[in-house]
């Protein structure tokens, strides 16, 4: 029952997170949107620009200095960024990109930059998966459990007066 229940919990999540998916990336080619997580030394970035979703991880050397605490940032008022101009794999050409870059800031040390792109149609396949998947199995888990309670697979109706074929829809009980 627990199994069950887990297994109901995800699937709505990813459903909700797929209906969201999707939003979103109708909504990038208007606006991007970007939530912000951000110290003085740290911050990340996940975001939605012209159908693609976007993650930004930058660090900044420390050299003993202290770190502020993590803070969030909403920015949804830039227009949409063009998509970074990179050589054409073909991973690329499928809205895939991933680039690391590290560059010198003078007192600060170092900063190491990651920026990671997927298109928006692939996040949203991935996270309807489980909801795909359950909604094809759930027919045949409603009839093993008509099955096991004795009624009809097909229609529901109690079949302890009549094993052989129900009579209110008239299939053969098996």
């Amino acid at each position: 029952m627990i199994r069950r229940r887990l297994l109901i919990f995800f699937t709505s999540l990813s459903l909700l997170l797929c209906m969201a998916v999707v939003v979103l990336w109708v909504r990038s080619y208007l606006v991007s949107d970007t939530m912000y997580l951000h110290s003085s030394f740290r911050e990340y970035s996940l975001g939605t620009s012209r159908g693609r979703v976007v993650l930004a991880l930058y660090h900044i050397g420390k050299d003993g200095q202290p770190d502020t605490p993590l803070q969030w940032m909403y920015d949804g008022h830039r227009p949409p960024m063009a998509p970074p101009e990179h050589d054409l794999t073909i991973w690329n050409r499928l809205g895939f990109l991933v680039v690391t870059a590290q560059t010198q800031v003078g007192y600060m040390g170092g900063m190491r930059e990651t920026l990671m792109t997927a298109p928006c149609w692939s996040v949203a396949a991935v996270l309807a998966v489980l909801p795909a998947w359950w909604f094809a199995r759930r027919g045949r888990w409603r009839r093993e459990r008509r099955r096991r309670l004795g009624l009809c697979p097909e229609c529901g109706y109690d079949l302890r007066a009549t094993r052989d074929r129900c009579p209110e829809c008239g299939t053969i009980a098996a």
